[in-house]
């Protein structure tokens, strides 16, 4: 809601020399991170693009700024946002139920060639599993009510429900509060697949098998500004 990009549902097309260019934009950024103070990273330049100078900004459902300080704006939120709208030139952006499509111009800026309301939700089917009461208020603004935030679910941080396991009470619940019905759905699909491909897991006895493998990740959960300073300076 509060950032322009949300990597957590990203779709890239592959191209010819794509990934070049971007290491290239993040090799760019790291120079000049460098040079500066802690956390080594400008609220105002970012990863290329100054909103200032250029007097656009990011639009986000609830925000709209000029400087990069949205949530994961130094990581890969704040690089795909970039390499996305200013680099390639070349992205739809989905707001709520608005669509905007960004296209090269005549100058160094993108321009947003159209703006559609509601055009996801002819290519949307029902969910199949609703989130924050969507199913009982289908006019509800809630952005989980429009596609494509109705079509995915996002566990975000540590409410994974291979981290929290099955004895959460929303389990024996059946109402669609927050991502409860998904998070039901997930460990119905595991235990379909479990059965059908014998994994040998033991989803009724989850918590006390599996869960304490599963609680935390090897790999954290978003870029701190240490993550990013070891790696400035890693081999330096």
């Amino acid at each position: 809601r509060g950032e322009p990009c949300n990597t957590g549902m990203f779709i890239v097309e592959p191209k010819p020399g794509a990934w070049d260019r971007l290491q290239a934009v993040i090799e760019k950024q790291r120079e000049s991170a460098r040079k500066l103070p802690y956390p080594h990273f400008s609220r105002y330049d970012g990863w290329g693009h100054n909103f200032v100078n250029a007097g656009d900004g990011w639009e986000a459902i609830d925000k709209k700024n000029n400087k990069w300080n949205f949530h994961a704006s130094h990581s890969d939120q704040g690089l795909m946002y970039y390499y996305t709208k200013y680099m390639t030139q070349d992205v739809s952006i989905a707001i709520s139920d608005r669509l905007q499509n960004w296209m090269p111009s005549d100058g160094q800026l993108p321009q947003k060639v159209s703006e559609v309301k509601g055009e996801l939700a002819k290519y949307s089917p029902k969910p199949a599993a609703y989130q924050h009461f969507c199913d009982a208020e289908p006019n509800s603004a809630s952005m989980y009510c429009y596609p494509p935030y109705r079509d995915v679910c996002h566990f975000m941080g540590s409410n994974k429900p291979w981290q929290l396991g099955v004895g959460v009470k929303f389990m024996k619940n059946t109402n669609t509060h927050g991502k409860s019905a998904p998070y039901r759905l997930w460990f119905k699909e595991l235990t379909e697949i479990n059965e059908k491909y014998d994994m040998g897991l033991d989803i009724k006895n989850f918590d006390t098998v599996h869960l304490k493998k599963m609680k935390e990740s090897p790999l954290g959960y978003m870029a701190m500004y240490t993550d990013h300073t070891k790696e400035l300076f890693r081999g330096v």
